[in-house]
């Protein structure tokens, strides 16, 4: 038992070695206000950029201000991934009884990212 685990264990610092650094995903989900607020400061985005972090936005609004401030993200080359939430009067998380809002929800996204131009790594639900 106890070569298997130091096996396993060498195994998995090997990987470790090589596999160069690790990928940082930092995650918000702060209202409009204080998400623009957050980024005001053009330190953090250029400290994101130097680590090669990616960002993970819960968006819990769809204002300009927020696209603004995406479209600096984008322009940083911060990888930038939405996640999709209602409203939070509205439920807040995707679940099998609000699959219309949800719906809506991503169609509503998908405008609002097309009329920014923003770009997107991926989105989540």
């Amino acid at each position: 038992m106890k070569k298997s685990v130091a096996f396993l264990l060498s195994v998995i610092l090997t990987a470790a070695c090589y596999a160069g650094k690790p990928k940082i995903s930092f995650f918000t989900e702060l209202p409009s206000r204080e998400f623009v607020s957050l980024f005001s400061d053009s330190l953090l985005i250029e400290q994101l950029s130097e680590m090669k972090a990616e960002l993970r936005i819960g968006l819990l609004d769809l204002t300009p201000e927020r696209a603004k401030t995406i479209s600096m993200l984008n322009a940083a080359g911060i990888p930038v991934t939405a996640w999709l939430l209602l409203p939070e009067d509205e439920g807040y998380w995707f679940n099998a009884t609000n699959g219309n809002k949800a719906a809506a929800r991503y169609e509503n996204f998908k405008s609002w990212s097309a009329e920014h131009g923003l770009l997107w790594q991926g989105i989540g639900l």
